[in-house]
């Protein structure tokens, strides 16, 4: 409407049970209920103008009436027309009560519904006269919907990363000339020949009459970044917008005019993170658009032919992609960026951490801001400290598997920390044949009955208190002079780096200035005490550390960590500066990185969510015939051996 916009939404009733209404809102924010009386507790199920100009609304009703027999419940449905603040009903819809709707839409003086019948999953279209005559009855496609402006009606069909959309005839109900889109996340609203629709970053118009596509703004450059249910015309050159929890009235003069940075992402929740909203809303340079990959149906596939096309994202997000693309050929040397930064301080930098990172030959071509730290922990005294020699040494003096670790470490994780975290290059045909052979022993799946007894733990450090809560959780004991770090087993060190969130630059992004201020590690204004993971900077850390304990101290408190001891809830306090020395220790011992220089990231179409690496699909190959018994250790060794010197030779 010209002067505001119709919506329908959820409100509790007094007892706290969520009813349809229906609310007007004017273009200064207010609203209006519309015919609360007449429509509290309904569902508008589709809107509308008409051929006249009137405004129509598709109305669902539910009743429960309570019988002797039992409690009867039924549905009905109803036209109704809407005029300012009031509602009128202008006729049932002889919908059968067990139909099932899923899409219904006004156009050319009739409705239309898409649905189910109970039972069954056969769609069928139903359609139905402004008097709720049922006039025809069809088999429809599954996913298939109608989209109107009230005049001319519109079918949508595709599925994942496709949408077709194209004109209906309305006596036929033929499609005429379908129009494809890739990449969009939904169609939005259809309004005079034009159609309106959101891909993972951007606002679109299509005009039917030109058969043209324009971008009409960038979602972030909005104050948007995530969670778009709808967008609409609002018959002034500007747009209504649903994002969630919020209406948002957009003009296309919104927004600043800023440097673009591109950040291609597989996964939606990576779009989502409040960072980038923070990092649009701060700067006066740069917006970060997000393009998300993971609706398309092989995202790797299609990020692949957008930098072939010359499409280049400035920044890639790299958990959801495969590491095949992270080579010199293609990423940018990130050292250069680090060290001539002046906003970063190399002394403050992780030496550690960075270093396992490097390729061979000194670039950085992938960063993580954060990281764990990954070991294995025992008792102290549990077995006489020793230097490592080698992996088979390691395993040997950890003893029985299941007396080791109690059926709480599974197979795959185990061979994960064998040959995920680098220098799996490095083992000899002794050391593969006993890490098989150890795995053949662990469970598929873990078991934790009995962790009590379990005499090792791989644990996992990301905070300051991490050895502490790994003592207290997996052994019972607070104090840090009986836990025994013994490494990461397969390798020298007291354990291997984990990263979080990594991040790459193509070589011919055309922002990588931009790119770099956006995934360079850097202390926010706003310290958050209870982030997740060790940083890069060492300052970081410790900045959070004194945050934690002036947000206790504040509440009266002292930095505490809650656990159970003999079935009673309990709480250990610490001095926070107890536990920094020792954690720069861990950090300062541990070698190795995840994936190490042969990056290969998170996958997530793998059944077990397990990381994949390319060493590590190697050996879990090789092993398929030997867990199951028709093969020997030996012959699986020598294979996984051989396929190894292949893979590494041919990697360089």
């Amino acid at each position: 409407m010209d002067d505001g916009a119709y919506v329908s939404g959820l409100r509790r009733d007094e007892n706290n049970v969520p009813r349809g209404v229906l609310v007007f809102i004017n273009d200064k924010g207010e609203m209006t209920d519309i015919a609360y009386d007449k429509l509290f507790g309904t569902s508008i199920m589709s809107m509308c103008k008409s051929a006249d100009g009137r405004i129509l609304a598709l109305v669902g009703r539910g009743t429960k009436e309570v019988t002797s027999t039992g409690v009867i419940e039924t549905s009905s449905s109803e036209l109704g027309t809407i005029s300012g603040t009031s509602y009128e009903k202008l006729a049932d819809i002889d919908v059968p009560s067990d139909f099932i709707i899923s899409n219904l839409t006004l156009a050319h003086d009739k409705i239309f519904a898409i649905g189910t019948e109970p039972r069954s999953n056969n769609a069928k279209l139903l359609v139905f006269n402004l008097q709720g005559q049922k006039e025809s009855e069809q088999e429809a496609e599954m996913g298939t919907k109608f989209i109107s402006d009230g005049k001319t009606l519109y079918r949508i069909d595709g599925g994942l990363g496709v949408i077709n959309i194209g004109k209906v005839n309305p006596e036929t109900l033929k499609v005429d000339k379908p129009k494809g889109f890739e990449g969009m996340r939904g169609i939005s609203s259809i309004d005079e020949d034009k159609l309106y629709f959101v891909d993972s970053t951007s606002f679109y118009e299509y005009d039917f009459n030109t058969d043209e596509t324009r971008l009409l703004f960038r979602l972030a450059s909005v104050g948007i970044t995530s969670g778009i249910t709808s967008i609409a015309a609002d018959g002034k050159g500007g747009f209504i917008a649903g994002d969630t929890f919020a209406i948002r009235h957009i003009m296309k003069t919104e927004g600043k005019a800023r440097q673009q940075i591109m950040l291609a992402v597989n996964d939606a929740r990576t779009g989502q993170d409040p960072y980038y909203a923070e990092f649009n809303e701060n700067s006066d340079k740069y917006e970060v658009i997000i393009k998300d990959y993971s609706g398309y149906p092989d995202p790797q596939q299609m990020l692949s032919l957008d930098i072939t096309a010359g499409d280049v994202p400035d920044a890639i997000a790299l958990n959801g992609f495969s590491g095949d693309a992270i080579k010199e050929s293609t990423m940018e040397d990130l050292l250069p960026y680090l060290k001539n930064d002046p906003d970063i301080d190399m002394s403050d930098i992780r030496e550690g951490f960075l270093n396992a990172m490097l390729t061979k030959d000194g670039k950085l071509l992938w960063l993580a801001k954060g990281y764990e730290i990954v070991s294995a922990f025992c008792r102290r005294g549990e077995i006489e400290p020793f230097e490592f020699s080698s992996a088979a040494d390691s395993l040997q003096r950890l003893g029985d598997p299941e007396e080791a670790f109690a059926k709480t470490l599974p197979r795959n994780e185990f061979l994960s920390l064998a040959f995920n975290y680098g220098d799996s290059d490095k083992f000899s045909r002794e050391d593969i044949k006993a890490i098989i052979e150890y795995a053949e022993k662990l469970p598929e799946q873990p078991e934790y009955s009995d962790a009590q007894k379990a005499k090792f733990n791989i644990g996992t450090v990301s905070s300051d208190t991490g050895m502490l809560i790994v003592a207290i959780y997996s052994f019972d004991n607070p104090d840090l002079e009986a836990l025994q770090v013994l490494g990461p087993l397969f390798r020298p060190g007291t354990g291997a780096y984990s990263p979080l969130g990594k991040f790459a630059i193509p070589i011919n992004a055309k922002n990588k200035e931009g790119a770099w201020e956006l995934i360079k590690p850097k202390i926010p204004s706003e310290i958050p005490y209870d982030f997740f993971g060790l940083s890069i900077l060492k300052s970081y850390d410790y900045a959070r550390v004194k945050k934690l304990a002036e947000f206790l101290q504040s509440k009266g408190r002292k930095p505490y960590i809650p656990y159970t001891k003999d079935g009673l809830e309990s709480e250990y306090y610490y001095e926070e500066t107890d536990y920094l020395e020792r954690l720069e220790q861990l950090i300062a011992g541990a070698k190795g990185c995840y994936a190490g220089n042969n990056a290969a990231y998170y996958n997530p179409t793998t059944e077990d969510k397990m990381f994949n690496t390319a060493p590590l699909n190697i050996v879990l190959d090789a092993c398929a015939a030997y867990f199951a018994g028709q093969k020997s250790s030996d012959a699986t060794a020598d294979e996984i051996l051989n396929r190894l010197a292949t893979y590494f030779a041919e990697q360089g």
